[in-house]
């Protein structure tokens, strides 16, 4: 970046007159700011832990509680307003009944007089800048005396500054927007790809098409730089001559899950070992056409305590078998644990799992048509709230039902995954069959 100076030619009144309306216009800002944020703030009531809040409605304590889709709810105790966090799950509602709540549904917005006042001191402000720009002119109000112009943003490249190669263009379409949208693809269980390799003569412009790639998606140099970088130094680490494809392997679960380390307890590691065995070899058993590359039971530095990489065929269309199927595999950590430990000894180890069920549940309910109860209706397309919290519940409990039966069925295998986990810490696919 680089600064280029403008040259003064007004006089020393023009210039005092220029720094006081300058001045002035920030004084006004400043005071709004902190005027909107006294309103925002007023008469904001206590804030108590979710847990402890749990605990009052269970006690009959709570009155009432006004529901938003703001990040937290508000609830009353014998007149005495609080706040708290605002859990957003579809049952919330019909617990706050059961325990006989009041409930009212508010936006989580200012109030009317909030807002009205707000718009009033930023219309006023607006009035005060417009017209100290016209008398002033805008040069005398609001030009600053030097002028930035950024390098980087001189530098950025798109596919319109590249003539011509219309072919690589589009080949390469579907990874832009995989960068773009990643939960567009996300859900169905597809992968970011690890790379592009372009080939070709020098001077053919391959450097050119993998500046336009990022500046179409709008996300950094450095993702793919990222990932080589930590390669590299797997590759330093171990002494090695250039870099293997394992060390791109050892990399990619690195910036994915985090960094490995070894001060598990051995009972975490026997508990994590059965949760992710049952991970990878459910996969085996109801989706043997998925590829399971890796299963870890070493923690990481991202608060992951293992984790099984379970990857599907690349395919645009998924069956309702399939799907059921997945969310079999996302049960399997917590049958297994239940399995082996006791249902008084399940942990919290599975709470990605059931994030990941449930949101697949809902859209096989609600979305996918593939609840014979609901039938073919998209019920997110109705403006009325439609429960459907039992229905994905009962399917939820069905498939948790038919994982604990496939695991009983199979505990000699259960046993000798986990085994091989307490043994080797880590396993891949040929290591997974050949106990299996």
């Amino acid at each position: 970046m680089y600064t280029r100076v403008k040259p003064a030619h007004t006089s020393r009144r023009c210039l005092m007159k220029s720094l006081k309306q300058k001045l002035g216009i920030a004084v006004f800002i400043l005071i709004a700011a902190l005027f909107t944020a006294l309103i925002i703030n007023e008469n904001k009531p206590e804030f108590i832990a979710y847990n402890e809040f749990i605990e009052l409605i269970e006690a009959g304590e709570v009155d009432s509680v006004s529901l938003s889709d703001g990040a937290s709810i508000r609830f009353e105790i014998s007149g005495a307003r609080y706040e708290t966090d605002n859990p957003r799950s579809a049952w919330f509602k019909e617990y706050l009944l059961l325990n006989g709540v009041g409930v009212a549904e508010t936006s989580s917005g200012l109030s009317i007089a909030q807002s009205v006042i707000t718009m009033s001191v930023f219309a006023f402000g607006f009035y005060y800048v417009s017209k100290t720009m016209n008398r002033g002119g805008v040069k005398n109000a609001m030009a600053l005396d030097t002028e930035q112009i950024s390098s980087e943003k001189a530098g950025e490249v798109t596919f319109c500054d590249i003539a011509g190669n219309v072919e690589a263009k589009e080949s390469v379409a579907d990874i832009i927007d995989f960068i773009r949208n990643p939960d567009k693809y996300a859900k169905y269980g597809a992968r970011m790809p690890r790379g592009i390799l372009f080939y070709g003569s020098p001077g053919t412009g391959k450097t050119l098409m993998a500046r336009a790639i990022a500046g179409e998606a709008g996300v950094p140099g450095a993702m793919l730089e990222n990932l080589v970088n930590e390669a590299a130094i797997n590759a330093a680490k171990k002494g090695g001559e250039f870099i293997t494809l394992e060390d791109i392997d050892n990399a990619y679960y690195t910036i994915v899950a985090g960094s490995p380390k070894k001060d598990a307890e051995n009972r975490d590691k026997r508990i994590t070992a059965y949760h992710e065995a049952g991970h990878g070899l459910v996969s085996k058993l109801v989706a043997p056409q998925n590829t399971v590359s890796k299963i870890t039971i070493i923690p990481s530095t991202k608060g992951a305590g293992g984790f099984c990489v379970s990857i599907p065929p690349d395919k645009m269309y998924y069956t309702k078998k399939e799907i059921e199927a997945k969310i079999m595999v996302d049960l399997a950590g917590r049958a297994a644990e239940e399995k082996i430990f006791g249902s008084e000894h399940i942990t919290t180890g599975a709470a990605n799992d059931i994030e990941k069920s449930t949101s697949l549940i809902r859209d096989y309910v609600m979305k996918y048509g593939m609840s014979e109860k609901s039938g073919l209706i998209s019920t997110a397309q109705f403006s009325e709230k439609i429960d459907t919290f039992a229905e994905c519940s009962e399917h939820i409990r069905r498939l948790y039902n038919e994982t604990r039966r496939l695991l009983d069925e199979n505990g000699d295998k259960l046993d000798a995954v986990a085994g091989l986990l307490l043994k080797n810490e880590t396993i891949n696919e040929k290591e997974l069959e050949s106990v299996l």
